[in-house]
C-alpha cells in the first residue's frame, strides 16, 4: 500500500490531467457499449491465495491484486453501480460474481442479485451438506 501512495505522490499535474482525459473516454465507451444491459463477471481473477502466500505479500500477491483490479475496475471507471453475489464452488471454496448495471439502476441491481442468490440457495445447501 505504501508503494502505491509513493507512486501516486510522484504523478505530475499534466500526467494526472492526461489520465483524467483517458478515464473520461473510457467511461463514455463502457457506458455506450453496455447501454441498458447488465454485465456479469467474476468478482476476482483467480481463487484466493493461500493464507501462507498472502501473509508473505510480495510480487505474487501484487499480481493477483492487479489482475483482479483490471477485471473489476469497470464499474468504478464507468461510474456505474455494481453488486457482488458471493457464491461457492462445488468444492465449497468461496467465489462470486459481480453484476454491473446501467446508471441509476441500483435498486434493480440489488433485486437481480437477490434473485440470483436465492435461485442458487438449494444448490448451496446440497453442495455444502
Amino acid at each position: 500500500m505504501a508503494a502505491r501512495f509513493r507512486t501516486a505522490s510522484q504523478v505530475e499535474r499534466h500526467q494526472a490531467e492526461a489520465a483524467r482525459d483517458v478515464l473520461q473516454a473510457a467511461r463514455q465507451h463502457i457506458r455506450s457499449v453496455m447501454g441498458g444491459a447488465l454485465l456479469v463477471l467474476p468478482s476476482a481473477s483467480s481463487v484466493a491465495p493461500l493464507l501462507a502466500e498472502a501473509s508473505l505479500g510480495g510480487e505474487a500477491i501484487e499480481r493477483v491484486r492487479r489482475s483482479t483490479m483490471q477485471l473489476t475496475c469497470i464499474a468504478g471507471i464507468a461510474g456505474l453501480p455494481a453488486v457482488n453475489v458471493p457464491l461457492s464452488t462445488d468444492a465449497g471454496l468461496p467465489c462470486g460474481v459481480s453484476i454491473v448495471g446501467p446508471a441509476h439502476s441500483d435498486a434493480e441491481l440489488i433485486t437481480v442479485a437477490i434473485r440470483l442468490s436465492e435461485s442458487l440457495l438449494p444448490h448451496r445447501k446440497t453442495s455444502n451438506a
